[in-house]
C-alpha cells in the first residue's frame, strides 16, 4: 500500500500539485512510523466502536462536500 501511495505522490507531484504531494507524504511517513501503535490501538477497539468511527467518519466528510461555505 505504501508503494502505491508513493507511486500516487509522485504523479500529484509530477501534474504540478507540489505542496498537496508534500503534505500527503508527511502524513504517510507519520502513520508508518506509529504502525505499531496504531495497531495495538485498534486490537483494543470492538468491532462496533471501529464501525461506528468509520461511519462517523464518512459522515463528516459527506457534510463538508454538501454543505455550502
Amino acid at each position: 500500500m505504501a508503494a502505491l501511495i508513493t507511486f500516487a505522490l509522485g504523479a500529484v507531484a509530477a501534474l504540478g500539485q507540489l505542496s498537496i504531494a508534500a503534505g500527503t507524504a508527511v502524513v504517510v511517513a507519520l502513520l508508518l512510523g506509529m504502525k505499531t501503535q496504531l495497531h495495538e490501538w485498534l486490537r483494543r477497539l470492538g468491532e462496533d466502536e471501529l464501525l461506528a468511527t468509520l461511519k462517523l467518519l464518512l459522515i463528516s466528510v459527506v457534510m463538508l462536500l454538501v454543505l455550502p461555505d
